[in-house]
């Protein structure tokens, strides 16, 4: 077992004391950032997560800038991210899984995150959301909830009625020099870039994309619909990071100086 791993443990127990005797708040240094988790969080604490993920925000985000955490679970980015901005930057969170309730917990005192509890596609309304309690399993459809159900096993699957909004309309009300977008949403993927055709025009937006090609398929897409759409904007796509299984991570950003496409 790896250092940090018997460090996270010994963390935890320590934690576990502490939350028999009142302690609802403690700072947590995680991916090289302090910060400061609630209880509820505890006891999913690990040191590292996502190490190319903190990277890239590290590298992308400054002082005004504007953060888009498109599936934001329980806020793990949008915490580094409101840090990275600053006061005079924004963080817009999106969640429409009950792990809202744990994202609110977390970032209620960020004067610069707006959170929202939304699912985020191609069109505005409503539509069913099929939740895993609070993990990341949940899904805009139900089938791919359903082949990340035993991620979790033992957690039922609820099918709840969200708000889902397009990504242009989130954003719309907020005036940054420019935004960097995340979106992670289990195979919805295609459908949220879909909803934003503003934004892929503008020049002031770069994205990094986690990509879940099984789930698009569920979802009546292809990971190769994502790449279409960058490039169709004038927009370069790198391969950020590869999971050991099908998942992958992507940057969009255009050349300097570059314009729009269709």
């Amino acid at each position: 077992m790896g250092l940090k791993r018997v460090l996270g443990t010994a963390y935890r127990q320590v934690f576990k004391s502490l939350r028999h005797v009142g302690v609802r708040r403690l700072p947590v240094r995680v991916n090289s950032e302090w910060t400061v988790w609630p209880v509820e969080m505890w006891d999913g604490l690990r040191f590292d997560h996502e190490d190319y993920m903190a990277n890239a925000l590290r590298q992308r985000l400054s002082p005004g800038m504007g953060f888009a955490d498109i599936g934001a679970h329980f806020g793990i980015w949008s915490g580094v991210a409101a840090r990275l901005v600053g006061p005079e930057g924004k963080v817009v969170a999106a969640e429409p899984s009950p792990a809202f309730d744990m994202l609110s917990l977390y970032l209620k005192d960020r004067r610069n995150v707006i959170l929202n509890q939304v699912a985020v596609g191609s069109k505005e309304g409503t539509t069913s959301f099929v939740a895993q309690g609070n993990t990341m399993s949940g899904a805009v459809v139900g089938e791919v909830t359903k082949i990340n159900e035993k991620m979790n096993p033992g957690v039922p699957l609820t099918e709840i009625t969200v708000s889902i909004v397009t990504l242009d309309s989130l954003l719309s009300a907020y005036n940054v020099p420019r935004w960097l977008i995340k979106i992670d949403v289990e195979g919805y993927e295609a459908e949220v870039l879909r909803g934003a055709t503003n934004l892929l025009k503008a020049n002031h937006t770069d994205w990094i994309v986690e990509i879940h090609p099984k789930q698009m398929e569920l979802s009546g897409s292809r990971d190769t619909d994502i790449s279409d759409i960058f490039t169709s904007h004038g927009y370069e796509v790198r391969t950020l990071h590869r999971n050991p299984n099908t998942i992958y991570t992507i940057t969009a950003s255009r050349p300097q100086g570059g314009g729009g496409g269709k």
